[in-house]
């Protein structure tokens, strides 16, 4: 096991950009074989070995000897040891989650906090055991390709490198090197949905072949190739539907038609690949519904505050908005701040400088208007019943509620909108450019150029 281990560890090609391994340690046979595997492949890693332990005080007295066994495991064997405390029962009720969410939540974010802070892994004990249970329970659940692979190899911080082996090979190893460690009385028990498939289902396939397990990891490592192969392709598809224009919640416009016409093994991929932008997924049901607004367009409810929407022939995510922020700022040079995180720059230009500009900005061209025939009494605000505008070079004058529902803007979105205006008519909106009286000409001495910056 040392060497299969030790070879597992050295394929990953970032394993040396990190100064050490933190063993997640239960004082369960799994976890305490890992960390007598690490400690015997240290000098060959040339990594230091700690380990962490996290009592979540479900078990009470159990809890607290888990605790004291691990402690005392890791100072006869010289081995750094981190703790905490969770009381994960109180937190639980306070969240209004199950215990078990609870304590995986608790338990990986005391991972990452350690693997940040000491610049590490963390190496969890799971199992080929524990993988082969994960894809039977998804199964019964119903799942796709994903739910079916098991646990991955690696995830984030996260290193697994005991995947390669069953649970009965992991108590044999322990038996051949005396090594004592502590049982979780839970696990006995049939009350939950996991313990009921190690103790019952897994028997049961053992008697229809008794190289199960093994051929199950086999079968594993195959679904694991596809499913990364699927999900580059997806990725790429979603790229390529992408636009260029950034959505007022701050996501990217894709193609609505490109992806709907993507076959159906990597539109579902692409839309959860979207959904990541904003840190959201979706359930399976949500993604159907996704699937079935993409051309006809509509609007699907992620959670309170995220949704997914189809206009106009654009996909996008976007948030929940907080009232439409009230602005008015002068028609003079400088940086104003008009909300949602942004500031609007004004600044006059020259000739020169414009073209410079037009190198390097696609759109300047919208964004730049004669300061000397914008009225005195002209302020950027947002947008107000009626308002309307004569776009240069269209030739037709156009309210700006015609205007945003063609180019597809979402109504929640409108009224965030800054453009500039005079008590007559709007000389100006962010994205569409400026009114005819006052586009840029071969007599413009003063050139106003307007940009909206990130604050």
């Amino acid at each position: 096991m040392n060497h299969k281990v030790l070879d597992i560890l050295e394929k990953n090609p970032a394993l040396h950009e990190r100064e050490a391994i933190i063993v997640a340690l239960s004082g369960g046979a799994d976890s305490v074989c890992l960390l007598h595997l690490m400690l015997s492949i240290r000098e060959q890693l040339g990594m230091a070995v700690m380990a962490c332990h996290l009592n979540h005080h479900i078990r009470g007295e159990e809890a607290d000897r888990d605790e004291n066994f691990v402690r005392s495991l890791c100072e006869r064997l010289g081995v750094p040891l981190f703790v905490k405390d969770v009381d994960v029962i109180s937190k639980a009720k306070e969240l209004g989650i199950s215990l078990e969410l609870c304590g995986r939540e608790e338990r990986y974010a005391f991972f990452s906090f350690l693997a940040e802070e000491h610049h590490a892994w963390v190496a969890t004990a799971h199992t080929l055991s524990d993988s082969m249970e994960t894809a039977i329970f998804h199964l019964a659940r119903g799942t796709g390709l994903r739910g079916l692979c098991g646990i991955p190899l690696q995830r984030g911080d996260i290193l697994r490198p005991l995947l390669s082996f069953t649970r009965r090979q992991v108590e044999e190893y322990c038996r051949q090197h005396s090594l004592s460690y502590v049982t979780d009385s839970t696990n006995l028990s049939d009350d939950y949905t996991r313990n009921y498939i190690r103790h019952h289902v897994i028997p049961a396939l053992y008697k229809i072949h008794p190289g199960f397990e093994k051929n199950f990891g086999k079968t594993q490592r195959l679904l694991q190739q596809d499913e990364a192969f699927l999900e580059d392709a997806a990725r790429k598809a979603a790229e390529d539907a992408a636009l260029e224009d950034i959505s007022p919640s701050g996501g990217r416009y894709f193609r609505a038609a490109e992806l709907a016409n993507l076959p159906e093994a990597l539109r579902g991929r692409a839309i959860r690949l979207i959904l990541l932008e904003f840190d959201a997924s979706c359930s399976g049901t949500q993604l159907e519904l996704i699937e079935k607004i993409l051309k006809p367009g509509g609007t699907v409810e992620l959670s309170r505050h995220l949704y997914c929407r189809s206009q106009g022939g654009k996909f996008w995510v976007h948030r929940f908005l907080p009232p439409t922020p009230e602005i008015s700022v002068p028609v003079l040079p400088g940086t104003y701040p008009i909300g949602d995180g942004k500031q609007l720059r004004l600044e006059l230009i020259n000739r020169e400088k414009l073209e410079n500009l037009k190198k390097f900005h696609q759109k300047v061209l919208k964004n730049t208007l004669d300061y000397d025939r914008i009225s005195l009494t002209a302020r950027i605000r947002m947008r107000k019943p009626g308002d309307r505008i004569r776009l240069a070079g269209r030739g037709i004058t156009k309210t700006l509620k015609k205007l945003f529902a063609e180019a597809g803007i979402p109504a929640e979105s409108r009224d965030r909108i800054p453009l500039l205006a005079d008590d007559k008519k709007v000389l100006w909106v962010y994205g569409f450019g400026c009114d005819e009286t006052v586009r840029v000409s071969e007599k413009t001495r003063r050139i106003l150029w307007i940009e909206i910056e990130e604050t």
